[in-house]
């Protein structure tokens, strides 16, 4: 489907921590598989013709990838759909609200299918002392102190974060060799930088896909504090919260977003 960046595509879909994920059943490789898909399908809109049929298909696609661990941060992918694919750009924008709806509406609705399962997550985290909701209201009601640790915390834990991106099996239990995911990482930073394509992104275009890749970073590590951990005292006076992990494979779906906004160039090389 993808017009472009299919060795982009290729090298984050054989990374070790890829594969490991496609070979077991959980949540994070129905997300990645999603991840895929919908932005193959915008890159193909944003550069081919497409009809009627392929939008909607895009719109269940946007739809179905929101389900997947509540993916909210992959809707401003639709704004890469060029407005010249519909009558006027008034078009545009209605595809573009309805497809958000539609989106959103779905996950709502599947919060509601599923609220009594969400009600035993909360009641089995409070049983290991983590108080999902109490971590919430404290969150909110000191949300720059949480900010500055949860950056604080990538900061610290970058490297590990990075290396269980590249390869980790077991889940947790089994890194790679520090030296192997280095010189995987750099291979991708490569690839994306080399890779040749037919349309180059525009300035605002890659700011959409920076938005994207910022967007699912900053969801996850959230996402990960308020559920994982218990948040102590008054975040102000700089007591934080207990340890809490953010395995690499949660960067894995918007990991292309982040990419492609490198700048690439292309070098002929002497025969």
């Amino acid at each position: 489907l993808a017009p472009r960046c299919r060795a982009l595509m290729t090298a984050i879909a054989l990374m070790p921590m890829t594969l490991h994920q496609a070979g077991a059943i959980s949540a994070d490789l129905v997300t990645i598989a999603f991840s895929f898909v919908g932005l193959s399908l915008v890159l193909y809109a944003r550069e081919r013709f497409v009809s009627r049929r392929f939008l909607i298909v895009v719109a269940v696609v946007f739809a179905l990838w929101g389900l997947c661990k509540s993916s909210i941060w992959a809707l401003p992918l639709l704004l890469l759909i060029p407005s010249s694919a519909f009558k006027n750009r008034r078009a545009w924008l209605v595809y573009i609200g309805a497809a958000a709806i539609c989106m959103v509406g779905a996950l709502l609705i599947w919060n509601g299918m599923t609220a009594a399962n969400m009600a035993a997550v909360r009641a089995e985290r409070l049983s290991e002392g983590i108080d999902i909701p109490a971590n919430v209201r404290l969150a909110a009601a000191h949300p720059l102190a949480f900010a500055r640790y949860l950056v604080a915390w990538v900061r610290f834990y970058r490297a590990r974060e990075l290396g269980k991106f590249v390869g980790a099996f077991g889940w947790t239990m089994f890194s790679l060799p520090y030296w192997l995911r280095s010189l995987y990482l750099l291979l991708v930073v490569i690839v994306a930088a080399a890779e040749p394509s037919a349309k180059r992104f525009l300035v605002w275009e890659r700011g959409v896909l920076l938005l994207v890749f910022l967007g699912g970073t900053v969801f996850v590590h959230v996402a990960m504090a308020l559920s994982d951990t218990t948040l102590c005292g008054d975040l102000s006076t700089g007591c934080f919260l207990d340890f809490f992990a953010v395995q690499g494979r949660y960067l894995i779906p918007f990991c292309l977003c982040g990419l492609l906004t490198l700048r690439q160039n292309r070098a002929n090389l002497p025969q």
